[in-house]
């Protein structure tokens, strides 16, 4: 059974099956009080707030896991044409700039900020690429100047910028529209959390969900990782795709702690031996 640290803490277990349960119902649009509800009637009395901690604390674990994997080497297979678009996020008052796949329908990154900016986008687009570990052969904005500055500082002329201008209000990017209505529909229905400091938990959630979880009619009922080549679910077999995931999480976490514990070991051999006379220096005295 896979238990959580913090699950420990306060003094109850989630397995694995529970906390992939919590994420796969909480961004499919369930609220926390109905997950909350759920738990009650197994025997974990947590309240609704503590479910939140549950997803304020792995969703960025898993996030991070899977960015650093991915940015490591290159284990997806992307098309040669990109689009980029952003949206107003109401509730937490920020704007959404995001990088997609065309062929894999895959997110390559996204920004949360102020404003849809030359920084934000160039932000994005070096972030897709450092995850596809590739340039598009075409990316197609809309008529925002930002996008096309932000395309020739990062591409400087080697990919061709298409320009799908906004009629009355309404983008010529439909599919990455479509993506942006989904996201909104879900953030609608988290009414009293979508603020601004939670907005990145409700983003980079969504966005696992979307890439990782979520399979598309569009794409034989697969999701856009499986798409492009990577499917963190092979070794597993598992009916929820949070549970590879969290998996995958747990051990990056631990990897990271024994890479912690070995740094801090060397440090401390180092340092012994520098204070036993081998290459005594005037710094041996600072200590």
């Amino acid at each position: 059974m896979f238990v959580s640290v913090e699950g420990l803490l306060l003094g109850y277990r989630l397995s694995l099956k529970e906390i992939a349960d919590i994420l796969d119902r909480f961004y499919d649009g369930a609220s926390l009080r109905k997950i909350s509800f759920r738990l009650r009637r197994s025997g974990k009395p947590i309240s609704p707030g503590r479910v939140w901690d549950r997803i304020a604390y792995w969703v960025p674990t898993i996030w991070e896991a899977v960015r650093s994997i991915l940015e490591s080497r290159p284990l997806l297979t992307v098309g040669d044409i990109w689009e980029m678009d952003g949206t107003y996020l109401k509730g937490p008052s920020r704007v959404l700039v995001i990088v997609r796949d065309i062929a894999t329908s895959f997110i390559l990154n996204f920004v949360i900020a102020l404003t849809e900016d030359v920084n934000a986008a160039i932000k994005t687009l070096r972030g897709a690429v450092q995850i596809a570990h590739k340039y598009p052969k075409v990316l197609r904005v809309d008529g925002n100047p930002a996008f096309r500055r932000a395309a020739e500082k990062v591409f400087r002329g080697e990919v061709k910028v298409e320009v799908h201008k906004r009629i009355q209000g309404l983008g010529q990017n439909q599919s990455i529209e479509a993506i942006f209505r989904g996201f909104k529909k879900f953030l609608n229905s988290k009414h009293g959390i979508h603020s601004k400091k939670k907005c990145d938990i409700l983003v980079i959630g969504w966005i696992l969900y979307h890439n990782f979880v979520k399979g598309s009619s569009q794409l034989l009922d697969t999701t856009p990782s499986q798409v492009a080549g990577w499917d963190s679910n092979a070794a597993l077999n598992s009916d929820n795709l949070w549970e590879p995931l969290i998996m995958l999480a747990e051990e990056y976490r631990l990897k990271r702690e024994r890479e912690n514990e070995k740094r801090k070991l060397t440090s401390t051999e180092s340092f012994k031996s520098h204070r036993n006379g081998k290459g005594v220096t005037l710094d041996s005295f600072l200590y």
